[in-house]
């Protein structure tokens, strides 16, 4: 994990291991999660645009174990891809018809 979070940031500070051990612990003993489930929860969650920064921990990825893997599996379900609009499709929009701002406020 720590490898993955270096990657996202080169100059994040080095965990306490031993804490990190008993959360992966007690994800596998008392959530009875897999090192496979473990692991492919926190890689999606690394490549999420918003959870990337947010699950910087085993502690994290625990909390909000049930959030990540609902949002993960919508995406699988409805083929979501997430990606924000660049300013320049957002500048390309119609915005002169009312139709044009349905939805938008």
């Amino acid at each position: 994990m720590f490898s993955q979070l270096q990657k996202l940031n080169p100059k994040i500070k080095y965990p306490n291991i031993n804490r990190w051990a008993n959360e992966v612990r007690l994800i596998r003993e008392i959530d009875r999660r897999s090192h496979r489930e473990i692991c492919e929860l926190f890689q999606w969650a690394n490549r999420d645009g918003f959870w990337k920064s947010n699950i910087l921990s085993p502690h994290k990825l625990r909390e909000k174990w049930d959030q990540l893997e609902m949002k993960r599996q919508s995406q699988i379900q409805f083929g979501e891809v997430e990606r924000k609009m660049s300013f320049t499709e957002k500048n390309a929009m119609q915005w002169n018809r009312p139709e044009d701002w349905e939805g938008v406020f």
